[in-house]
């Protein structure tokens, strides 16, 4: 089962043309959004995304807080408030993870979402049950952690989750990134013929939520959650100039 922990912080995320997931995590008392770098690649320093709220998208002001090495498919955003409940705890680390095991990814394929209860108003993501094919080489300057599963488009930038030894609590290893597509020959009969088929090979990318980890160490500017915003409207989403609307 996917707890409120995870369903309440993760959200459909538009860039320009661009559509994908994103999800809040809080770290030493302030709460940013982290997404892939390849969804919001056009965004320099403060600037405007778009996330979908009560079946509309809205526009709101971020801060870019980092995007990891061109290897590394991570980018961390601040908002002006809080989006997520801090109470809705969610551990971002890969240890305990291994080889073999299950781990889930959230997100919104091509754009879809489901039904079911959402705080907040915010559309409900899909799921996908995957297999942890390969740990990260922790030697290597992009830490991969490979998923045996089958992905689609929109999946980018959420969140991938697990349970250590069974534990109730999901923690949160890693931020998706892509699915990638082999070149299959195509034939008819024996005969090969002159053209290719793109195959997907049940392999989804992912990168250890460590390098979001360093990117909030090197720029600590996610929004500070005080005592006194843990109730009333803070965590709505308002539209940018109009922070009366939710």
């Amino acid at each position: 089962m996917i707890t409120p922990n995870v369903l309440n912080r993760t959200f459909h995320l538009k860039c320009g043309a661009r559509r994908g997931s994103c999800f809040s995590l809080d770290v030493d008392g302030r709460q940013y959004v982290l997404t892939a770098a390849h969804v919001v690649k056009a965004l320099k320093d403060r600037a405007v995304v778009e996330i979908l709220h009560g079946g509309k998208w809205k526009p709101l002001d971020v801060v870019v807080v980092g995007y990891g090495p061109p290897q590394v498919d991570v980018a961390v955003l601040a908002l002006k408030f809080r989006i997520t409940l801090p109470e809705l705890i969610l551990e971002p680390t890969i240890a305990g993870l291994t080889t073999g095991q299950d781990a889930y990814c959230l997100g919104f394929p091509h754009g879809e979402w489901g039904g079911g209860a959402q705080a907040q108003k915010f559309p409900v993501p899909f799921v996908k049950k995957t297999t942890v094919s390969c740990l990260p080489d922790a030697s290597s300057a992009a830490r991969c952690l490979f998923l045996d599963g089958y992905s689609n488009p929109g999946f980018s930038g959420g969140p991938v989750v697990f349970r250590e030894n069974k534990q109730p609590d999901l923690k949160v290893a890693a931020v998706v990134s892509s699915f990638q597509y082999e070149q299959e020959p195509v034939y008819l009969g024996n005969d090969q013929l002159h053209l290719s088929a793109q195959h997907n090979p049940d392999i989804i990318v992912s990168y250890d939520i460590k390098h979001a980890l360093d990117l909030i160490t090197l720029n600590p500017v996610g929004f500070e959650l005080k005592e006194e915003g843990v109730r009333g409207t803070a965590g709505r989403v308002r539209g940018r100039g109009d922070r009366r609307k939710s």
